[in-house]
């Protein structure tokens, strides 16, 4: 069971080689949509409402008679050169109703993007004269079904605090058919219970498919059980003082990535992506090092603070994709940074029983945690690589067949 502790970090290793170093933060790529569909986007908050419009350009063809080509090819400029007609075919055929009176649009420009088979025209509107939230929009869309009786129109709400809804493309909300182009929709089921509860679990979710940050909880909790005697380790003498050393790196680590979290989220200080994103793969090979070789002779806590810090921009930009602005921001922060926890005492509760029991086995104190440190030093290092050079490694590509095949 001793010869365990480095297949704690297996899948870990295996799961980064065999697929792309994670990107920069960016805006979440669009939905894999179906030809003969189109969407109506919505953002919802107590300050505004605002969307988009997206169509695809084979149906625009058919629709209003414009000329694209349908082989992927198709340019930003060659649509911007036919935007007031698109805009006004889309403007004109979609509207918001709320009270019985007609919203009015304040159109805030377009972008064109492509999926897989079919590339689509986004148009961003904001709704005028809304205050706070209503109960009812009543929508009408009607694009596409006079020519194509086929086509469905579908209308989203990708974000929404007080019904937990955040960065969502796939749960539909309304669906659009030619004998049903006018339909409500219902807001009234929401709570800031509902939005806190939301981004908790995106917050447990964010940290138990964090690779890099699990890697770097790992690294510290491997020595945890054990202290130092000279250059080599020894098994801690009891539970309580193996507990407490946890407790100390993992209160350190929230102490400071919740302050970073904070001060990226609110705007007050960020980093570039890249940067961060390089430092945190780096931090997992530098508390690795500190097993093999006593760098820091002691102040592993220190460490931590500082690399946690670096970890807290990392979580920032989960929360700075969703574009969380206003009375919402104090509450989300609490709720990712509650989720964020409650994910880590998860892993700490998986994995310290376990260390625990194999730190009296010198195959642990003199092989397994330096095999461990070993297997997180080279992975961390792939990872700075292509992160700070943004090249992408073959290695991936040539241990993904072997790793699927088990």
């Amino acid at each position: 069971m001793n010869i365990l502790a480095p297949l704690l970090l297996a899948p870990l290793i295996a799961a980064p080689l065999a697929t792309p170093a994670p990107a920069p933060a960016s805006a979440p790529a669009p939905a894999p949509h179906a030809f003969n569909q189109s969407y109506i986007y919505l953002r919802i908050d107590e300050e505004k409402i605002e969307g988009k419009l997206e169509i695809n350009l084979s149906d625009l063809n058919r629709a209003i008679g414009t000329e694209f080509r349908t082989d992927l090819t198709v340019t930003e400029e060659e649509v911007a050169a036919q935007i007031e007609p698109i805009e006004a075919y889309l403007y004109g055929n979609v509207s918001f109703a709320i009270g019985g009176e007609t919203v009015e649009l304040e159109r805030q420009g377009h972008e064109m993007y492509q999926s897989a088979k079919s590339q689509y025209v986004s148009c961003r509107f904001l709704m005028l004269g809304v205050e706070g939230v209503p109960d009812e929009i009543e929508v009408t869309h009607d694009l596409v079904f006079d020519v194509d009786p086929q086509h469905r129109g579908f209308l989203v709400i990708d974000h929404f605090f007080d019904q937990g809804t955040f960065m969502n493309e796939g749960m539909i909300s309304l669906t659009f058919s030619p004998g049903d182009t006018t339909q409500t929709l219902d807001l009234t089921d929401r709570s800031v219970w509902r939005g806190i509860q939301g981004l908790i679990k995106l917050g447990v979710h964010h940290i138990l498919i964090g690779i890099d940050h699990i890697l770097f909880l790992l690294v510290l909790l491997l020595p945890s059980v054990l202290r130092r005697k000279g250059n080599a380790w020894e098994p801690r003498e009891s539970f309580k003082s193996s507990l407490w050393e946890v407790l100390k790196i993992v209160t350190v680590f929230t102490i400071t990535h919740s302050i970073t979290l904070s001060l990226a989220s609110l705007g007050i200080l960020t980093l570039p992506s890249r940067l961060v994103e390089s430092v945190i793969a780096l931090s997992i090979a530098i508390a690795a090092i500190d097993i093999v070789y006593p760098v820091f002779r002691g102040r592993i806590l220190a460490v931590v603070a500082v690399f946690g810090l670096f970890h807290g921009f990392g979580f920032a930009n989960v929360l700075g994709e969703m574009g969380i602005s206003g009375v919402d921001m104090a509450l989300s922060l609490l709720g990712f940074n509650v989720g964020v926890e409650i994910g880590q005492v998860m892993i700490v509760c998986a994995v310290f029983p376990f260390l625990f029991m194999m730190r009296l086995s010198k195959l642990y104190t003199q092989f397994s945690v330096y095999a461990g440190a070993g297997l997180a030093i080279f992975v961390s290092l792939y990872w700075f690589i292509e992160r700070a050079f943004e090249v992408n490694l073959t290695l991936g590509e040539t241990l993904g067949p072997i790793i699927n095949f088990f």
